[in-house]
């Protein structure tokens, strides 16, 4: 009896969100005081700052975003690091030591974003994760086959 995937699953854009976890991974890459767990740490920030980003920010106030520096651009980017300081301290897989880093990490992750996203977006997953498979495993192989380097045995030594 086969089973079929509800329209609601078959409507999820997964390159989408596996772009976002690789945004997320490489901006805690480059921020010393930001550590991510894995990919399920990077997974569960992104789903919950798109869950942020849609449900509690105003739309309004995406409108209002100046095209310069201001005391609204500053006020705006202290804002979206308090709230990622916060969703940072409520989930697991993703930790921060600092001010700085939780201000500076929306910012860095929307440039990865932006940057992974424009030259990202073509990927074939399955064909990239059947290559990446084959290679470790012929890498494995390889590995396997090799014999460890043998060490001269030490010479008896006689004692007097």
């Amino acid at each position: 009896m086969p089973t079929t995937l509800p329209p609601e699953l078959l409507s999820i854009d997964f390159n989408y969100w596996i772009l976002q976890t690789l945004a997320m991974m490489i901006t805690a890459f480059l921020l010393p005081g930001l550590q991510v767990s894995g990919p399920i740490g990077a997974l569960l920030t992104v789903v919950a700052m798109a869950f942020v980003n849609t449900k509690i920010w105003d739309a309004a106030l995406f409108f209002a975003i100046p095209n310069h520096v201001s005391v609204q651009a500053v006020t705006l980017i202290i804002a979206n690091g308090i709230i990622f300081w916060v969703l940072v301290k409520i989930l697991p897989g993703i930790e921060v030591q600092g001010v700085l880093p939780a201000l500076i990490a929306p910012v860095v992750f929307s440039i990865c974003n932006i940057l992974i996203n424009q030259y990202g977006k073509d990927i074939d997953w399955q064909k990239a994760t059947s290559v990446v498979l084959r290679e470790v495993s012929e890498a494995k192989t390889t590995l396997q086959h090799q014999q460890p380097p043998t060490t001269p045995s030490a010479a008896p030594t006689r004692s007097q």
